[in-house]
């Protein structure tokens, strides 16, 4: 089975009132969406510039329109059950198909860059994990060069200890990490304000 390396991308349909839900209490549905597609294009392109194959899994039904280019990404559903089933479901998939190394990101970050993505790649080969944290105690990109498991159970979904108890995790079983530079993603109107949006 040839090896190679996966970025997932989790991405939500782009539909009023389903998306950046939190940051819609603040700004309203209409502007929330238009936040929402501003941040996949920001994603999608800088997706792009990564070496890897390029799997979106999507929540919803339909795809966003910039990432429906199927000569570059390649579609797929999010499996069922809650955030930590559903991104295991997906690492599990890329590990089967022979991926050696395999990095995910969300949707959530306007500073995204193909270089960020690239430097996790880099560090998996010398690390079994790297994470980019983000200022509200979660993470905007997590990176694996193998099967973890337990690390998708039972984990702080959405909330400020996601990031330490994902650590602790790692510590614990004694798997060798590097945090990426943080950076704040867009979930609320202070966040929207912070950067300028």
């Amino acid at each position: 089975m040839e090896q190679h390396d996966v970025l997932l991308v989790f991405v939500k349909s782009a539909v009023k009132g389903r998306v950046k839900t939190r940051l819609a209490q603040a700004i309203g549905e209409e502007r929330a969406l238009e936040v929402y597609e501003r941040l996949l294009l920001i994603t999608a392109e800088a997706a792009q510039g990564v070496n890897a194959l390029r799997d979106v899994h999507l929540e919803g039904e339909e795809m966003p329109e910039c990432f429906r280019d199927e000569k570059v990404f390649t579609p797929f559903a999010q499996a069922a059950g809650d955030l930590g089933e559903r991104m295991s479901a997906a690492f599990a998939k890329s590990f089967d198909a022979g991926a050696q190394r395999v990095v995910i990101i969300g949707s959530d970050l306007p500073t995204i860059t193909a270089q960020r993505m690239a430097e996790a790649f880099t560090t998996l080969a010398t690390h079994d994990a790297v994470i980019g944290p983000t200022t509200d105690g979660g993470y905007y990109l997590l990176g694996l060069r193998s099967r973890i498991p337990g690390l998708f159970t039972s984990m702080p979904w959405s909330t400020p200890d996601l990031l330490r108890s994902t650590l602790a995790y790692l510590d614990v079983h004694a798997y060798t990490y590097r945090l990426l530079p943080e950076e704040c993603d867009i979930d609320t109107g202070d966040d929207l304000l912070a950067h300028g949006w």
